[in-house]
């Protein structure tokens, strides 16, 4: 029988979690007690330029603000830019400085988006060994990059695997770049386990519009994967014959939580002429090749998944 513990959750959830945790930790451990002397270590080891735009928000939370500016320009600005991450990491640094903040956030969050994880995996199967693996592969799990590895060096990073040069696509690097990226995965999360949830409860509505909203404002472009993959999740329920109206409506109430921050967004580009040009700046993609052979395991053991459960459907075989 399986030892559990407090809130429920199995003893190897707390394993998985202290060490995903702790591994992505010890890389800032290991620098800081490695740091040259008369030199600060700012615990950042990746997207420095990304690091410094959002140590400038945190500072001027810390300073009071609300609203904030572009400090690496010395062009007239209205300073209309919010960002709810920031302004609560800003707050925290009034008491352990901007460095040590980051981190807490980066902690707090990667822990509360282990715990929504979790109840994500919970859904999927009745099996304990089944859910230990899910959750481990959602977090552990990786692409082909360390295959390819090079020194990354400006586009020279983008002619390799996504798993290169951005962190964001995958979990670990995620949990071990910044608190930004587990915020986001937890408000992803949230959002779709109250998706879920409003199938039979409208009770869910309120945290779900919430996540969107939240989400919406501090990385605005994961509002779109979740637009896309629900647009596909939709269509398969409605294959399957398992929507209402009622589900439809919570679901559409919840998607509704973005356009407060996407309004927010168009009128500060519209107000705001440096706000403006870095919205319009061009990011570069990718090829498709480089990004399925990033995703190339995890897709394989997608599909793998897939047609095991299908084989076990049609012979009526037990998933446990």
């Amino acid at each position: 029988m399986e030892v559990q513990r407090s809130g429920g959750r199995p003893s190897w959830f707390w394993v998985i979690t202290l060490l995903a945790l702790g591994l992505s930790s010890a890389p800032y451990v290991f620098g800081l007690l490695n740091q040259p002397k008369q030199s600060v270590y700012l615990g950042v080891h990746w997207g420095f330029d990304d690091h410094a735009v959002y140590a400038a928000w945190a500072k001027q939370a810390q300073e009071g603000k609300v609203l904030f500016e572009n400090r690496f320009t010395p062009d007239p600005q209205p300073g209309l830019t919010f960002q709810a991450y920031f302004l609560l990491i800003g707050n925290i640094a009034k008491f352990t400085g901007i460095p040590v903040a980051m981190h807490i956030g980066r902690l707090l969050f990667g822990l509360l988006f282990l715990f929504a994880l979790y109840r994500l995996v919970c859904r999927l199967s009745e099996s304990s060994f089944a859910r230990a693996v899910m959750f481990s592969t959602a977090i552990f799990g990786a692409g082909t990059g360390w295959l390819y590895w090079v020194q990354y060096l400006g586009d020279l990073g983008m002619n390799r695997p996504i798993d290169v040069w951005q962190p964001e696509a995958f979990t670990f690097p995620s949990l071990m770049t910044n608190g930004l990226f587990c915020a986001a995965l937890w408000l992803i999360v949230v959002f779709w386990n109250a998706l879920l949830d409003a199938r039979h409860s409208a009770k869910a509505v309120v945290s779900g519009f919430l996540a969107v909203l939240v989400l919406t404002n501090i990385h605005t472009y994961d509002t779109l994967t979740i637009a896309i993959v629900g647009v596909g999740f939709l269509a398969s329920q409605i294959a399957a014959k398992n929507v209402t109206g009622a589900w439809l409506l919570r679901a559409g109430i919840m998607a509704a939580g973005a356009l407060p921050s996407l309004g927010w967004f168009l009128y500060v580009r519209s107000k705001d002429p440096v706000f403006a040009a870095r919205a319009e700046t061009v990011t570069t993609s990718p090829s498709l090749y480089n990004v399925l052979v990033g995703y190339g395991p995890l897709l394989l053991l997608a599909l793998l998944a897939f047609f095991i459960g299908r084989y076990r459907k049609e012979t009526g075989e037990s998933p446990g």
